[in-house]
């Protein structure tokens, strides 16, 4: 017979047993109580088993153009910005998307490297209908529209000599950074070959949206 009891509960129960040092242990203990009248015996219990990794663990470890999921989405790790993993959705939209349906300019989003940022400006000011920013909010609140230095880690030699699909499209993908020389203009940037030019916000291109782990 096993029974498992508290270092505390123990020495209440076995005050012939040395109480001092089973109150002032905080672990658990395993009693073996024979039936033929043998001594007790008093040890620790086993160590539990180790937690198995959390979505972000796993994310965390993987190399760039390897997959994982987070929050129940299978993503791609493309490299780090100003310190961040970014992690692309593992297919662009379905839909060509425009920047703005009515280009306009919106304030708080000329960030290179923070897309978080950008769409956050663009999502709360809703102005002019933008779809390609609203696409990727849309996805959860994690998710948003790279910025250009983002969206341009698809163009990298390190990602590219992943293998990934996603390096080999020659298509220009919005990036969520207005041209803060045109402001109906946003730079788009294309996978495949990384050549960046400032568009008019209407135009109807691809978006392939990002997040960072939890």
């Amino acid at each position: 017979m096993r029974i498992r009891l508290t270092a505390l509960t123990l020495a209440m129960a076995l005050p012939i047993l040395s109480t001092q040092a089973l109150v002032e242990s905080t672990e658990a203990y395993r009693l073996t109580v024979p039936f033929k009248g043998l001594s007790a015996s008093v040890s620790p219990a086993p160590d539990a088993p180790p937690a198995a990794p959390t979505e972000a663990e796993v994310c965390a470890g993987i190399a760039i153009g390897e997959s994982c999921v987070l929050e129940g989405e299978t993503v791609f790790y493309a490299g780090s910005v100003d310190a961040r993993r970014v992690y692309f959705a593992d297919a662009a939209q379905a839909d060509w998307l425009q920047w703005q349906q009515y280009p306009d300019e919106l304030s708080g989003t000329n960030s290179f490297s923070d897309g978080i940022a950008n769409t956050d400006a663009i999502v709360a000011s809703g102005l002019g209908n933008p779809q390609a920013a609203l696409a990727c909010r849309a996805r959860g609140e994690r998710w948003f529209l790279p910025a250009l230095f983002e969206l341009q880690l698809l163009s990298s030699p390190a990602f590219a000599g992943s293998g990934s699909a996603l390096a080999t499209s020659p298509d220009a993908h919005w990036t969520s950074t207005q041209y803060s020389s045109s402001p109906t203009e946003a730079l788009s940037t294309a996978p495949a070959g990384g050549s960046t030019q400032p568009t008019w916000k209407a135009h109807h291109m691809p978006v392939h949206c990002a997040r960072h782990a939890p």
